[in-house]
């Protein structure tokens, strides 16, 4: 079994739903020692454990020069080797977001905010990979260095040539 490094671990659901998986895990726990429900207290404790624990990320192999996007259910994790000779390139995106939210009397208020998306990009940049996304301009340029640094990769300009 070949050693890599997981990176980027982010949660798979949204923060929500990590804390009923939380209380899941509790109640299930609760539900087998305190209250002798077995058939109860295993299903919550196996929902919980699937919320709370469930994760995305991002394997790297540099011995092998390769990486996996990879989403974890139960420690066991699914997803594609695919080799860093087809992803040569890392960019730093910019991209404009918003969010609208409407109140109970249909009142409108719209949040408008910036984040850096790093990506890994194919040859002709027709493929992109989102590798992490940041608020912060200057997080993200210190995380693309090191990342080009780490894996032998060139930044450059997201320009997709579909030719």
């Amino acid at each position: 079994m070949q050693k890599h490094k997981t990176r980027f671990v982010t949660p798979k659901f949204t923060i929500f739903i990590l804390i009923v998986g939380f209380v899941f895990f509790i109640l299930g726990i609760a539900f087998l020692f305190r209250f002798d429900s077995k058939i109860g207290g295993i299903i919550l404790v196996i929902l919980g454990i699937y919320l709370g624990f469930s994760h995305n990320g991002i394997d790297i192999d540099i011995t092998n020069n390769r990486f996996r996007k990879f989403t974890s259910h139960f420690g066991i994790k699914t997803g594609d080797w695919k080799n860093f000779k087809y992803y040569p390139y890392l960019s730093l995106l910019t991209i404009n977001q918003k969010q609208t939210t409407y109140s109970y009397t249909n009142a409108q208020n719209t949040t408008k905010f910036i984040v850096y998306r790093i990506y890994l990009l194919n040859k002709k940049h027709t493929e992109k990979i989102l590798i992490r996304e940041f608020r912060s301009k200057s997080k993200a340029d210190k995380e693309i260095a090191e990342l080009e640094n780490e894996l032998n990769l060139k930044i450059d300009v997201y320009s997709p040539d579909f030719s």
